[in-house]
């Protein structure tokens, strides 16, 4: 298959919306010509870049999720309490992300119309690519799990675009395996990067094949904690000579500076530093294959869902009872309808008479003179 390429912002590869003037994620300005991505790659996928929120129980803010995070639990970068959450919850998340990056605009049915079906009109995400850069799902109310009430709260925006280098902003090399695995390669700086699907993620989203985040990197480690001191001090040190690492602004990869070794920045320590506000970063899922939506709009069965009516089955054979009772309905449908039809020609033949005549008065006969006697 042919590469289908994009307009897609050239700092961080989210799609560039045609009647916008620059991205509304990174505010990058598309003067000139957008860089150019591949929309479906050689073997169907597609890329959509994913940013999450959910509503931390604690402390009420909105904490970011950069991960596909699907075993129970998650944490807040600004209070730091870690919570149950049920990873159920992807399911909805996933399909709709797919659905997303299969049918975005700018043309009005997505990537790869059937040319016998049209559902641009029909198309709820029509205009991301052509008017808006995400579409947003928010999810709400709640859930039992376990017995346990867990409340809904994930906050998922999904769009079109292919993850790009974030030191030279130019499209990535990507190698997919079939376990899920991406080696990712920069043709201008030559880094290389590797990261790994979750266990169990394909339970939640059949269409998923890969995802690239900083979160899901293996070969990156995360810093750590070192242990606190008399004044119950603790520092944020390097994973690979212990060294204290030094945080510099909102940077959630630093390089140490005795080892060179590069480490992942939990969110946690970026609120200790003094950040008053953490974003949720942009992190890629793969897909492949028509979404579940698409589906539903070429069969119209969308929001225009039609309810079948169920018919019963006819019995084999000739039911006399039925037969008889059916030509009783019929002969009195009939014989009502002939007496209401004469009825009315009875009723047009006689002349009408107008309202205002009066019937004229009948003076009342004279009475006989009574005979008088003679004497």
């Amino acid at each position: 298959m042919q590469a289908i390429l994009m307009p897609v912002c050239g700092s961080c590869g989210i799609i560039a919306p045609r009647r916008l003037s620059a991205c509304g994620r990174c505010g990058a300005s598309f003067a000139g010509r957008p860089m150019g991505a591949p929309r479906i790659d050689a073997a169907g996928g597609y890329w959509v870049a994913i940013s999450c929120t959910f509503q931390c129980r604690s402390c009420s803010f909105a904490a970011p999720l950069d991960q596909l995070d699907i075993d129970g639990t998650v944490e807040c970068a600004y209070c730091g309490l870690r919570q149950r959450f049920d990873p159920t919850t992807w399911t909805d998340a996933l399909e709709f992300a797919h659905a997303v990056g299969d049918l975005a605009g700018p043309e009005p049915e997505g990537r790869q119309p059937d040319p016998g079906v049209w559902i641009g009109t029909d198309n709820p995400y029509r205009d991301v690519g052509d008017a808006s850069t995400f579409s947003e799902l928010r999810q709400t109310g709640m859930h039992m799990v376990d017995g346990m009430t867990i409340p809904r709260s994930l906050q998922i925006k999904a769009s079109p675009g292919f993850p790009v280098c974030k030191k030279c902003r130019v499209p990535l090399i990507l190698q997919v395996t079939g376990d899920g695995s991406v080696r990712t390669s920069c043709s201008t700086c030559s880094e290389t990067g590797s990261y790994a699907l979750p266990e169990r993620a394909r339970s939640f989203g059949e269409s998923l094949v890969a995802v690239v985040a900083d979160e899901h990197r293996v070969d990156r480690k995360s810093a750590t904690e070192s242990a606190p001191n008399e004044a119950s001090v603790s520092a944020l040190v390097c994973p690979s000579c212990g060294a204290p690492l030094d945080l510099h602004g909102s940077d959630r990869t630093i390089k140490c500076q005795f080892c060179s070794t590069f480490c992942r920045v939990p969110g946690r320590y970026l609120v200790r530093a003094g950040q008053d506000k953490i974003d949720p970063e942009v992190w890629w899922m793969l897909f492949t294959g028509r979404s579940a939506r698409r589906r539903e709009l070429e069969n119209g069965s969308g929001d225009d869902k039609v309810i079948p009516i169920e018919v019963p089955p006819m019995e084999k054979g000739i039911n006399y009872k039925q037969w008889l009772l059916n030509a009783a309905f019929l002969l009195g449908a009939l014989w009502i309808g002939f007496e209401i039809a004469s009825i009315d020609a009875v009723r047009s033949l006689m002349p009408d008479e107008p309202a205002d005549k009066v019937a004229p008065a009948v003076a009342p006969a004279p009475k006989a003179p009574k005979a008088r006697a003679i004497k």
